[in-house]
């Protein structure tokens, strides 16, 4: 069963959100709950930024790379040698 691109970002994007509001509501750092809360904020959407990019970069790529034929003269590894 294969998801359409759209189907795929919005249940990342979902899960993503998911983990940071849950890590966000209980912070394991005990000192400082504000400046956690602000860490996992920021590492979460840099997570997220990042596949985001990747898998957009996927499904649309710049290059598109073609194969070229290649001469079995010129890979066959021997060369022909002339003796004197």
């Amino acid at each position: 069963m294969a998801l359409d691109n759209g189907t795929t970002i919005g249940m990342v994007t979902a899960i993503y959100f998911g983990v940071g509001i849950i890590f966000s509501i209980n912070p394991f750092c005990v000192n400082d709950k504000a400046l956690c809360r602000v860490a996992i904020i920021t590492t979460i959407v840099c997570c997220w930024l990042l596949w985001l990019l990747c898998f957009m970069s996927q499904m649309h790529p710049m290059a598109n790379p073609e194969p070229q034929p290649i001469n079995p003269s010129e890979h066959s590894g021997s060369s022909s040698s002339s003796t004197h």
